[in-house]
Protein backbone atom coordinates (compact mmCIF):
# COMPACT_ATOMS: atom_id res chain seq x y z
CA UNK A 1 0.00 0.00 0.00
CA UNK A 2 1.24 3.45 -0.93
CA UNK A 3 1.65 6.42 1.38
CA UNK A 4 0.78 9.64 -0.43
CA UNK A 5 3.16 12.36 0.77
CA UNK A 6 3.12 16.14 0.32
CA UNK A 7 6.21 18.20 1.09
CA UNK A 8 6.21 21.86 2.09
CA UNK A 9 9.88 22.73 1.90
CA UNK A 10 11.79 25.43 0.02
CA UNK A 11 15.15 23.63 -0.08
CA UNK A 12 15.61 21.45 -3.15
CA UNK A 13 18.51 19.73 -1.39
CA UNK A 14 16.30 18.67 1.53
CA UNK A 15 13.54 17.50 -0.81
CA UNK A 16 16.06 15.42 -2.80
CA UNK A 17 17.56 13.96 0.39
CA UNK A 18 14.13 12.92 1.69
CA UNK A 19 13.21 11.38 -1.67
CA UNK A 20 16.52 9.50 -1.85
CA UNK A 21 16.28 8.19 1.71
CA UNK A 22 12.67 7.04 1.35
CA UNK A 23 13.03 5.56 -2.16
CA UNK A 24 14.30 2.14 -0.97
CA UNK A 25 11.18 1.75 1.21
CA UNK A 26 9.04 1.74 -1.94
CA UNK A 27 5.81 2.77 -0.20
CA UNK A 28 6.06 6.55 -0.54
CA UNK A 29 4.71 8.55 -3.46
CA UNK A 30 5.22 12.31 -3.54
CA UNK A 31 1.91 13.87 -4.58
CA UNK A 32 2.79 17.51 -3.88
CA UNK A 33 5.83 19.76 -3.56
CA UNK A 34 5.30 23.29 -2.30
CA UNK A 35 7.89 25.94 -1.42
CA UNK A 36 5.66 28.68 0.05
CA UNK A 37 2.69 29.00 2.37
CA UNK A 38 0.50 30.18 -0.53
CA UNK A 39 1.49 27.22 -2.73
CA UNK A 40 0.84 24.80 0.13
CA UNK A 41 -2.56 26.36 0.85
CA UNK A 42 -3.59 26.30 -2.82
CA UNK A 43 -2.51 22.65 -3.13
CA UNK A 44 -4.47 21.76 0.01
CA UNK A 45 -7.63 23.43 -1.31
CA UNK A 46 -7.50 21.17 -4.36
CA UNK A 47 -6.40 18.01 -2.49
CA UNK A 48 -7.80 18.17 1.06
CA UNK A 49 -7.85 14.39 1.53
CA UNK A 50 -5.44 13.17 -1.16
CA UNK A 51 -2.50 12.72 1.20
CA UNK A 52 -1.48 10.52 4.12
CA UNK A 53 1.63 12.38 5.24
CA UNK A 54 2.74 16.02 5.13
CA UNK A 55 6.35 16.97 5.80
CA UNK A 56 6.46 20.68 6.60
CA UNK A 57 9.32 23.12 7.15
CA UNK A 58 8.56 26.10 9.37
CA UNK A 59 10.69 28.73 7.64
CA UNK A 60 9.56 28.98 4.04
CA UNK A 61 10.61 31.22 1.17
CA UNK A 62 7.34 33.09 1.70
CA UNK A 63 4.96 32.62 4.60
CA UNK A 64 4.90 30.50 7.73
CA UNK A 65 5.01 26.76 8.21
CA UNK A 66 3.02 27.21 11.43
CA UNK A 67 0.02 28.35 9.37
CA UNK A 68 0.51 25.41 7.02
CA UNK A 69 0.52 22.91 9.90
CA UNK A 70 -2.73 24.38 11.26
CA UNK A 71 -4.48 24.43 7.88
CA UNK A 72 -3.40 20.90 6.97
CA UNK A 73 -4.59 19.54 10.32
CA UNK A 74 -7.94 21.32 9.99
CA UNK A 75 -8.40 19.85 6.50
CA UNK A 76 -7.39 16.28 7.31
CA UNK A 77 -7.63 14.97 10.86
CA UNK A 78 -6.37 11.46 10.11
CA UNK A 79 -3.24 12.16 8.06
CA UNK A 80 0.18 12.44 9.69
CA UNK A 81 1.91 15.80 9.87
CA UNK A 82 5.64 15.89 10.52
CA UNK A 83 7.60 19.11 10.95
CA UNK A 84 11.24 19.08 9.83
CA UNK A 85 12.96 22.38 10.59
CA UNK A 86 16.29 23.91 11.55
CA UNK A 87 14.46 25.92 14.19
CA UNK A 88 12.77 23.24 16.30
CA UNK A 89 13.44 24.38 19.86
CA UNK A 90 11.38 22.88 22.68
CA UNK A 91 8.92 25.80 22.61
CA UNK A 92 8.58 25.56 18.85
CA UNK A 93 8.03 21.79 19.05
CA UNK A 94 5.28 22.33 21.62
CA UNK A 95 3.63 24.99 19.42
CA UNK A 96 3.73 22.67 16.42
CA UNK A 97 2.03 19.90 18.41
CA UNK A 98 -0.61 22.39 19.61
CA UNK A 99 -1.28 23.25 15.96
CA UNK A 100 -1.66 19.60 14.99
CA UNK A 101 1.76 18.16 14.18
CA UNK A 102 2.24 14.50 15.08
CA UNK A 103 6.03 14.79 15.32
CA UNK A 104 8.70 17.48 15.09
CA UNK A 105 12.35 16.96 14.16
CA UNK A 106 15.29 19.25 13.56
CA UNK A 107 17.10 18.79 10.27
CA UNK A 108 20.00 17.49 12.37
CA UNK A 109 17.74 14.59 13.44
CA UNK A 110 17.43 13.20 9.92
CA UNK A 111 17.93 9.56 10.98
CA UNK A 112 15.19 9.81 13.61
CA UNK A 113 12.93 11.58 11.08
CA UNK A 114 13.44 8.82 8.49
CA UNK A 115 12.86 6.11 11.13
CA UNK A 116 9.62 7.78 12.22
CA UNK A 117 8.32 8.31 8.71
CA UNK A 118 9.27 4.75 7.71
CA UNK A 119 7.15 3.42 10.60
CA UNK A 120 3.99 5.06 9.25
CA UNK A 121 1.39 2.68 7.85
CA UNK A 122 -0.82 3.56 4.89
CA UNK A 123 -4.48 4.36 5.50
CA UNK A 124 -6.47 1.18 5.92
CA UNK A 125 -3.42 -0.99 6.63
CA UNK A 126 -3.85 -3.66 9.26
CA UNK A 127 -1.80 -3.27 12.42
CA UNK A 128 -1.13 -7.01 12.25
CA UNK A 129 0.09 -7.13 8.65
Amino acid sequence: MTIEMVMVEDSREIISAIEDLLAPDGRFRIVGRNATENEATAWLQEHPHDWDLAVIDLVLRDGSGFNVVRRYREANETARIVVLSDYATLNIKLRCVELGADAVFTKGEFKAFIAYVSSIRPRGASLHA
